[in-house]
Parts: C-alpha cells; sequence; structure tokens
C-alpha cells in the first residue's frame, strides 16, 4: 500500500461466471485488492483472479486489503435466475436483457412458463462448481420478449425480464383531412391515431397524450401486442395539438406529434383552384361540419388572391382550440434571383433587367391533380406587348410539383424590345398571366419643375436615392435625398433651386451595381442667378464666359473646379480647365495650399491638382504660421504635411536639428504632424524604419476612397525618370535614400516613388531636382491616373524620406 498500488479507492468487487473454470466467482477489479469473501459463515478459496462460490447464496460478504466490507447479492431463492452476457457478467437483475446471447443460471431445468416467446438454447454447460442442481446454458433471446424463473413444484414464477426490443411502437395515422391544415402547416386528422404496441402480455406499456396547452398529459397502461385509440377513456372530442408518447421496459420508445380535430370534415365543389388569366386564382367557398361538442364555422370563402385562410376550431365544453388552416391544392408563384428563393404567392411576378443579369427563374407549383391531367410540363411564352413575336421558355422539375423557368433566355429580348408579359399555358387555350418583366431602368428620363424635378417612367418598386450637383458650382455640396417607392417628385436643396446646369444620378441606396442611371439637365451657358461675387466669377468661367478668377477668396472654388475639370464632356476640355485653375493655385502656394486643406478634398484628388500647379515641388524655406497649419492636419494630412516640412527634420533625431530651437507654436505644429501622421512615417524619418520596397509601410495616408490601381501597371514615365537618373546625381541618392536599387528597372512602383522623391527633393533645396521637375510633370501625371490612391501615399513617403537624407546628409 505505501507503494500506492491499491490507491486511496478500492473498486467493488463482482459476480461474475468464469467459463474458462466453469465455476461462479466473485472478483475484485484488481484481483489484489480482495482480501477475503464469506458465504455462508465459510471464507471462499481463491480461484484464478477471484474467490470460487462453491454453493448457492443469498449474498457474499467481501473485505478488501484496506479493510472495507462489500455485499454482493448472489441469487435470492424464490427468484432463483441468475443471467450474464457472452463475456460473463452479470447482468443486473432490474435492466433489460439483451436480444443476443446470454448465459443462463436457473435452479432446474426452466420450464415452458420461463418465456415469453421463445429462446434458443445454443450450448448446454456443466453447471458451476457446487451448484449441481442448478441448469446452465447458453441461449439467444433474439424471439424472446422477455424471461422469468419458472421451477417445477418449485416456488411460483418470478417477475418478468424483458429483453430489449428492435421493434418499436407504431403510430397508425388515418388519412387527413383534405384542405385543413395546421397552424405550422402540418396535417389535422379527423380520426384520432391508433397506437400497436409491440412485445407480449409480459410487458406494459405507459401511453402518455398531452395536449400543447395542457400541464399535465392523460396517462393510462396497455399491454403489448394491443392496439389502443388515442381517443381512449378520453371525455370529449379531441382538437388540438399533442404529443404522444408511449415506452415499456426494454422497448424503444415512441414519441410523436399529431394535430386532431375528431369529427371534423371539409366539402367543396372546386377541390382545384387554377391560376386566373388576369392572375390571381379563382375563388371557393368550402364547408364545414363538425359532430356534436366541436364547433366549426359552416362556410370558409377563399378569395382570388387568398392561396389560405385562417379558421378557429373549437372543443364546445372546453377551452380547447384549433387555429387552423384552409387551403385547397393551387397553384403558386415565386421569383427567384441570384440564387435566392421569394415567397410563394399568386400574382404575377416582377421582375427587371438587373434580375435577369443575376440569373433570374420563375418557379411554379402545381397540385397534383393538375399535373396529371396535363401529362407534360407547361410552357411559358414571353410576349411583346408592342406586338412582338412569343418567344418560348421551357420548364424543368426541380422539386415535388415545382416548375423552374429560367428567364436568362429573354435578356437580349427585354434590352432590344423592353418590357415582356409571361403567360402559362395550361392546355385547351386557357394561359395565365403570371409575370412581367420590366425593361425600364430607374427612370427614363428626369424633368425640371420649378423647385423641383420630375422621374419620368421610374421603377416604382424600390426606394431610390438622387443625388444633384452642378458642374458650374462644384463647390457646393451635393444635395442628395430619398426618394419613398412610387414617389416621382423630387424637392431640390439651396444651392440648386436658383437655374444653371444640373447632373442628376438616380439608384438604388449606395448606387451599387447597374441599378442607376445619370443625367444632364439644364443650360450650360447659364450662370445660376442667385450666385454673386467670386462665386458668379468660378461660375461663369466654367461657362466658358469669363478667365479664371484669382485672389485668395477664389482659391477654394478653384481646387473643386480643378478637380471636377468643369462641364465640358471631353477629356481635353477637362484637362484644359484642371490645368488654368493648377496655374492660378501655383501663384500663391502658401494660400492655395491652405485653402485646398480646408476644402478636406481626399488626398488622392489633390495629387493632379499639386503636380499639376507645382506645389508638390514647391519650396518652403520656412512656416511663417505655425499656428494656422495646426488645425489643418484634421482635415487634410497630406496637404498640412506639405505645408509642414520644414520642420520635419526636427522630429528626425539629427544632432543638428534640436527641438529646443523651436517656438511654442512650431513645437504644437510638429506634435499635431505626430498625432496624425502614420506610425510608419514616423519611423522613417527617424531612421527607426527603412523601405526596403517596392510596397511601403501602409498606411501612410488615409486613401480608402481612393479608386483601385488600373487592370495593367504601366510603366508610363520610365523613360523621363531613367533619363534624369543618369544625368544626374539622383539614380545613386534613390538608392541611399529606398535601399533599393536606382528606379526604373521594373516596378512600377518604383517609378511612381522616384518622380515623388524628385519632387521632394526640389522642395528640400536640390538644385538637379528643382531643374528636372518641371519637365517630368506630364510622366508623372500619367502614373498617378493609374493608380492616385498610391501615388498619394508614395508623395507622403518621400517627404518623409527626403526630410530624413536632409537632416542627417551633413
Amino acid at each position: 500500500m505505501a507503494s500506492g498500488a491499491v490507491g486511496s479507492v478500492v473498486g467493488a468487487p463482482l459476480l461474475r461466471l468464469d467459463l474458462e473454470r466453469g465455476a461462479l466467482v466473485v472478483a475484485f477489479p484488481d484481483e489484489r485488492h480482495g482480501a477475503s469473501v464469506l458465504v455462508g459463515g465459510g471464507e471462499c478459496p481463491r480461484a484464478g483472479n477471484g474467490f470460487l462460490l462453491a454453493r448457492p447464496s443469498r449474498i457474499a460478504t467481501c473485505t478488501d486489503v484496506l479493510g472495507g466490507v462489500h455485499v454482493v447479492d448472489v441469487v435470492d431463492i424464490t427468484d432463483p435466475l441468475v443471467v450474464f452476457d457472452e463475456t460473463g457478467s452479470r447482468l443486473p437483475a432490474g435492466a433489460a436483457l439483451p436480444a443476443g446471447e446470454v448465459w443462463v443460471l436457473h435452479l432446474g431445468t426452466p420450464t415452458a412458463d420461463a418465456v415469453d416467446g421463445t429462446w434458443q438454447v445454443l450450448e448446454h454447460a456443466t453447471p458451476p462448481v457446487g451448484w449441481s442442481r442448478w441448469w446452465l446454458a447458453r441461449v439467444s433471446l433474439a424471439g424472446a420478449a422477455a424471461i422469468r424463473s419458472a421451477v417445477d413444484f418449485g416456488p411460483p414464477p418470478g417477475p418478468w425480464r424483458p429483453v430489449q426490443s428492435t421493434e418499436r411502437a407504431d403510430l397508425l395515422l388515418g388519412e387527413p383531412i383534405e384542405g385543413l391544415l395546421g397552424p405550422d402547416g402540418e396535417p389535422v386528422h379527423g380520426e384520432p391515431p391508433r397506437l400497436r404496441l409491440p412485445g407480449g402480455a409480459s410487458q406494459t406499456w405507459t401511453i402518455e397524450l398531452l395536449r400543447d396547452d395542457a400541464a399535465l398529459p392523460r396517462r393510462w397502461t396497455a399491454f403489448g401486442g394491443a392496439v389502443v385509440s388515442l381517443a381512449d377513456g378520453s371525455t370529449g372530442p379531441l382538437v388540438g395539438r399533442f404529443r404522444v408518447a408511449a415506452s415499456a421496459p426494454g422497448q424503444s420508445p415512441v414519441r410523436a406529434s399529431v394535430t386532431l380535430a375528431q369529427g371534423v370534415t371539409l366539402t367543396t365543389k372546386r377541390r382545384l383552384r387554377l391560376l386566373r388569366e388576369n392572375g390571381g386564382l379563382t375563388s371557393a367557398d368550402v364547408r364545414l361540419s363538425a359532430p356534436a361538442g366541436v364547433l366549426v364555422p359552416s362556410v370558409v370563402s377563399l378569395k382570388s388572391i387568398e392561396m389560405r385562410t385562417s379558421v378557429t376550431i373549437r372543443a364546445a365544453d372546453s377551452t380547447h382550440r384549433l387555429d387552423a388552416v384552409v387551403e385547397l391544392p393551387h397553384c403558386a408563384l415565386r421569383r427567384r434571383v441570384a440564387g435566392e428563393n421569394g415567397v410563394w404567392g399568386v400574382r404575377p411576378e416582377a421582375f427587371t433587367l438587373d434580375d435577369l443579369a443575376h440569373g433570374a427563374c420563375l418557379d411554379v407549383q402545381l397540385p397534383a391533380r393538375l399535373r396529371e391531367a396535363l401529362g407534360h410540363v407547361p410552357a411559358l411564352v414571353a410576349t411583346d406587348p408592342a406586338g412582338g413575336r412569343d418567344q418560348l421558355v421551357r420548364g424543368a422539375r426541380v422539386a415535388d410539383g415545382v416548375y423552374r423557368y429560367r428567364l436568362a433566355a429573354l435578356l437580349d429580348s427585354v434590352r432590344s424590345g423592353g418590357s415582356l408579359s409571361l403567360s402559362l399555358v395550361l392546355g385547351d387555350g386557357f394561359t395565365a398571366q403570371v409575370a412581367r418583366i420590366r425593361g425600364s431602368a430607374v427612370a427614363e428620363a428626369v424633368l425640371r419643375r420649378g423647385d423641383e424635378l420630375r422621374l419620368v417612367n421610374r421603377d416604382p418598386a424600390p426606394e431610390l436615392v438622387v443625388r444633384v450637383t452642378s458642374p458650374l458650382t462644384p463647390w457646393l455640396r451635393p444635395w442628395e435625398i430619398t426618394v419613398a417607392p412610387g414617389e416621382s417628385a423630387v424637392p431640390l436643396g439651396p444651392g440648386y433651386v436658383h437655374g444653371g446646369l444640373l447632373d442628376v444620378r438616380v439608384g438604388v441606396p449606395d448606387f451599387t451595381g447597374r441599378r442607376e442611371r445619370s443625367f444632364r439637365i439644364g443650360d450650360p451657358n447659364r450662370v445660376p442667378t442667385a450666385l454673386s461675387g467670386v462665386e458668379f466669377q468660378a461660375a461663369a468661367y466654367l461657362a466658358g464666359q469669363a478667365p479664371p478668377p484669382t485672389g485668395i477668396a477664389a482659391y477654394r472654388l478653384l481646387w473643386a473646379a480643378a478637380d471636377a475639370g468643369g462641364p465640358a464632356t471631353d477629356a481635353g476640355s477637362r484637362a484644359l480647365v484642371t490645368q488654368e485653375c493648377a496655374a492660378v493655385l501655383g501663384e500663391h502656394p502658401y494660400a492655395a495650399l491652405v485653402a485646398g486643406a480646408r476644402t478636406a478634398m481626399p488626398a488622392h484628388r489633390t495629387v493632379p491638382i499639386l503636380i499639376r500647379s507645382g506645389l508638390a515641388a514647391h519650396r518652403f524655406a520656412r512656416v511663417d504660421r505655425p499656428e494656422a497649419i495646426t488645425p489643418l492636419w484634421d482635415s487634410s494630412p497630406l496637404l498640412s504635411l506639405l505645408l509642414t516640412s520644414p520642420l520635419l527634420p526636427y522630429r528626425s533625431g539629427a544632432v543638428d536639428w534640436s527641438p529646443a530651437e523651436l517656438s511654442t507654436e512650431e513645437a504644437l505644429l510638429l506634435d499635431a504632424a505626430e498625432r496624425y501622421a502614420s506610425p510608419a512615417g514616423l519611423e522613417i524619418l527617424t531612421g527607426e524604419r527603412r523601405w526596403d520596397g517596392p510596397v511601403p509601410p501602409q498606411p501612410l495616408l488615409d486613401v480608402t476612397d481612393a479608386p483601385p490601381p488600373a487592370a495593367t501597371a504601366a510603366l508610363t514615365g520610365l523613360d523621363e525618370l531613367r533619363a534624369f537618373a543618369h544625368s544626374s546625381a539622383f539614380g545613386e541618392l534613390f538608392s541611399v535614400l529606398t535601399h533599393v536599387r536606382a528606379p526604373g528597372a521594373s516596378s512600377p512602383r518604383e517609378v511612381s516613388l522616384g518622380f515623388a522623391i524628385v519632387a521632394r527633393l526640389a522642395a528640400h533645396g536640390d538644385p538637379d531636382a528643382a531643374e528636372a521637375e518641371p519637365g517630368l510633370r506630364v510622366a508623372w501625371l500619367a502614373v498617378v491616373a493609374a493608380d492616385p490612391g498610391t501615388a498619394a501615399s508614395d508623395l507622403a513617403l518621400a517627404e518623409y524620406l527626403v526630410s530624413h537624407w536632409h537632416a542627417h546628409r551633413a
């Protein structure tokens, strides 16, 4: 015990049949744990791994090595039957016996009363040592329902010990009431079901019937082999939803749910409801009848637009009720778009061009009687209301009674000819309209009526969003309004009610997919009358009636005009407007950058303007008013970074750029730069991180709203950049700054960054870069057009790289 061989707990001993020795033994789970076993006052000798029971006894008293006493039941002389499994382990007296092979130890040969059913004796064996009057055999209980002790001229038979059965009790259901369904669409039965109980008279089944709204079930018993009705013992008609449970020892239990309306019948002259020619179903009247004690409405009417209608069935002498549904066999329609099923209905379905592009299908459900009468899958006919030719669509069976018609084949017809009407051919010249495909977009046109817009022939179904801008006043905030389904009037917001040219976008919310259209309305030569001052001058310039406005007050308008490109639709005219506006902005760099930052224009949209105007390469020797730049970091980090660039070396850690030299306002400006700039950029500035190409640490700027890069990243501008690299020290300097080879070998990203570094070198006073930068702008703009978001990030990266180099180059 000191070695832990016994442990703190000793397992209980068990009675076993030692088949090898032909003996009955008491064995501990571990043979070392047993100390002694006494039977009838005598000690049992050891036999193998246990103790030999050499004579019958009611109990055996066992002592383990720790002094614990255990009592093992052996055999009750009033019920002299002991059963072991095929391995010799005793089967508990209260448990059901397996239906396979077991060893049976019985006082004398069992009589015929010992078996309910039949058993097969597979092997007779010599009784265990000391049990000479006993009968031992290996038997199969496959044909037995139960066994018990039955001694000839001995005590009366013992209690039955059931045998496990694979046979289940059957719930025998009659035909449901056609046309009547339960709350969840389940069938309703007018006759209570019956239960067929397997087994024999030795087994007692317990049956429970519980109504859904009842607290306790009704419970009764029946013998195996009987067929009982769920109405047995009921005091009134069964109405409602019930749960049925039946169980017996050794038998597989049965559980089921059933909905009952006892004695109710349904009759109607119209057993089948067909689709009508103009939509909906044929109407029908249904008569309900019930026996005394059950209350039902006598007549229920189904309208043409109804697939079903509710009805309440009550038990007259109680509060029991069933909320049922009257639903006759009928046709139904369902739309399916992009793999998603709609709900079944009876009204003609509506489809759009967008639905057809996403694999639209029409599902038609036909009741069994109609399918039998037709004998084939009915055809779907697409008809052009304008008088075009018909087009057939064949259906395919996808489920029992459900046929699917794929409408993608009609896509070209709708695009070329407009709307189509779909009818189902049901034989004998009878057709029923089942769907319509609408060919128009969200709206056919937009008209202006005073202070509001009118959507012409709009799609009536969806909620629409209308977004209004003016190419003559691009600095105005877009007017966006949601239009409810079916509405066509769109009130105009401030700034858009005084005439002028308007761009109107109409689409579903978020303007996703193909469900949108753009319209331009109004006179492009008419300047809005409500404008005055510099805004009127800017609008007149965009209308082609005046030169670009000048002066600091015009700069915020010029940023918007340069970004929008004016009202022209051709790329050349728009580029000219952008260039003219950028040229004016380049005349006063500080004021232009401040005005641009206050517009909060996204960074990727400012980069082309910065390049055209020369602001991307403009050198600021100092920051004159740092307190005015600090709040601009909130709205435009990129432009604020360019304005703050003269001070960035003070955050590089270089010994020649001591932060102690800064004024309070300058220090606050750099604090703002650290708060709003990316950690990656600051690490590059201080030299804690270096860029190894070709992708810089992200995000250096918030460019989440930038358009994606072009499908092919062209090496536009490579020749110009390579020529500059060869004609100056830039190639070597690029390698020093970025720790990669000179730009232009293969990476478009390195070309983009190369242009940005040239610009920022010029801004930090490099004479070669300052001389070359204007000649590189056209090539740089071509790179920016392919990936504007990356170009914005590259410009920020270049500033951090060059500022670090500028601070440490001494």
